[in-house]
């Protein structure tokens, strides 16, 4: 298939406006961005830093794709984005603002077909009604301040980032599969002086051994071909959840969140006494298929015989909690 240029795109009647209607939540968020937010670019690729002090957050530079939707929706922006720093703006909003360890915060007010841009989480509604106990199992998921979460994928650690303040007498075990997510994750933790996360080099996996890691752009990483997007291999020691709580002589685990694109059931697989032991609530990205099905009816089928609650959301966002929280 021939691709035209996005010059000629352009001169198509209607082609911008239908982009701007699909970007209309992303163009509002970059919007209400704080001016006074600090574009700058090292070795490592692009960095902002947050106003009054707050942290400073790297990233990766903006890929072809994206720079093409900054071309068509810039004009939009009250201020100048950096186009190299696009893609970071994307993470900042996708991964801080809205950090997957807070499933209950998301966007409102817009369909679905107005959120391009926002990762599936934030599209996604959990399947419960009435909206009054949605909102209850949501809040669930906010980790409290004494709790000890697991982040199995936690790509650039925003999200860690994020909640560390909320912690104040937990911490966050953040374990990060791909090398160059794993780099900017740890600059992100440690030059923000943030004592509760320990940043782990792994793959999450259900034996201690060493897989292959199909790796691509930012977090296009994965241990399956069909998911991968990328073409360059990574050797990675894997590690099992049951293997790192000992470890990291965790006396109890409250949160687990899986964002392993397709490796979900070996984690959990590898999590057995975790989860019988100290019945942490789950949330996963149930959307990716393994043997034609999604990822969250394999978990439902391993999660509900250990007398777990599990919920899926409208894109295949996975909850699960023990039944007896309840």
């Amino acid at each position: 298939m021939i691709s035209l240029p996005l010059s000629v795109k352009l001169q198509v009647p209607g082609y911008k406006s239908i982009w701007l209607r699909r970007c209309r939540a992303l163009i509002d968020h970059i919007n209400q961005i704080d001016s006074s937010i600090i574009f700058g670019e090292d070795h490592d690729g692009p960095w902002l830093q947050l106003p009054n002090g707050g942290p400073c957050l790297h990233g990766f530079p903006t890929d072809q794709g994206k720079a093409e939707i900054h071309r068509i929706i810039s004009p939009a922006f009250h201020r100048i984005i950096p186009m190299e720093h696009f893609r970071l703006v994307l993470d900042y909003i996708n991964r801080y603002v809205y950090p997957h360890l807070r499933p209950d915060l998301r966007p409102a007010g817009y369909k679905v077909k107005q959120m391009f841009g926002f990762h599936g989480q934030q599209k996604d509604e959990l399947q419960c009604w009435p909206i009054k106990r949605r909102v209850d199992l949501l809040e669930i998921f906010r980790p409290k301040k004494n709790e000890n979460v697991i982040d199995c994928g936690s790509f650039l650690g925003f999200g860690e980032v994020r909640i560390s303040d909320e912690l104040e007498m937990g911490r966050v075990i953040a374990v990060e599969a791909s090398e160059s997510c794993y780099q900017r994750l740890t600059r992100n933790i440690f030059e923000n002086n943030i004592s509760n996360v320990i940043p782990l080099h792994r793959a999450v996996w259900n034996c201690e051994t060493v897989i292959d890691l199909k790796t691509g752009h930012a977090q296009g990483n994965s241990a399956f071909e069909d998911i991968a997007l990328g073409q360059d291999i990574q050797k990675v020691r894997t590690i099992t959840i049951d293997g790192l709580v000992k470890d990291q002589g965790l006396e109890k685990v409250d949160v687990i969140s899986l964002t392993l694109n397709g490796a979900e059931l070996e984690a959990i697989d590898g999590a057995y006494e975790v989860l019988s032991k100290y019945r942490p609530r789950i949330r996963a990205a149930g959307w990716y298929l393994r043997n034609n099905e999604p990822i969250w009816v394999h978990l439902t089928r391993r999660l509900e015989p250990l007398n777990y609650m599990c919920f899926r959301g409208t894109r295949g966002g996975f909850l699960a909690f023990p039944k007896e929280l309840v």
